[in-house]
């Protein structure tokens, strides 16, 4: 898990009211999904929107919750996103 006191690490946000309504108690479902890139955060950020729009239906917002970048044996891997997707 990443260390929040690091830069670039986003502080929990509260959803915009437009965006609970359907599901259960008029709040949407929400969907946790990680993507990764080599390239980008925003080439990883894409990936993970596309992918949400290929798997759930009817998507109708998506948040950037977290962005890390992997190491392996402290060598460079990868960027990942942590996204949520509602519907």
């Amino acid at each position: 898990m990443p260390d929040p006191a690091l830069p670039g690490n986003l502080a929990p946000r509260r959803y915009p009211p437009e965006y609970t309504k359907g599901g259960q108690n008029g709040c949407s479902t929400r969907h946790q999904i990680i993507a990764g890139s080599k390239k980008s955060f925003q080439d990883a950020i894409d990936k993970g929107i596309n992918r949400a729009n290929k798997t759930l239906k009817n998507v109708e917002g998506a948040w950037v919750k977290d962005q890390s970048i992997v190491l392996d044996k402290g060598e460079f891997v990868g960027r990942d996103a942590a996204l949520e997707a509602s519907q």
